[in-house]
């Protein structure tokens, strides 16, 4: 019965550092996202100039 305590106790910290690495990920996709923005912003313009 106490070895589900563990279990629990090694679990806990993965599940911090999964949602840390999916919010990097998120913030990672917005900044691709904006740069990519930018860039076809700046080929339009290229192309009206």
């Amino acid at each position: 019965k106490c070895q589900g305590i563990p279990k629990v106790a090694t679990f806990e910290p993965i599940f911090k550092i999964t949602i840390i690495i999916h919010h990097r990920i998120e913030n990672w996709l917005r900044i691709l996202r904006q740069v990519n923005h930018e860039i076809q912003n700046q080929i339009v313009t290229y192309r009206w100039l």
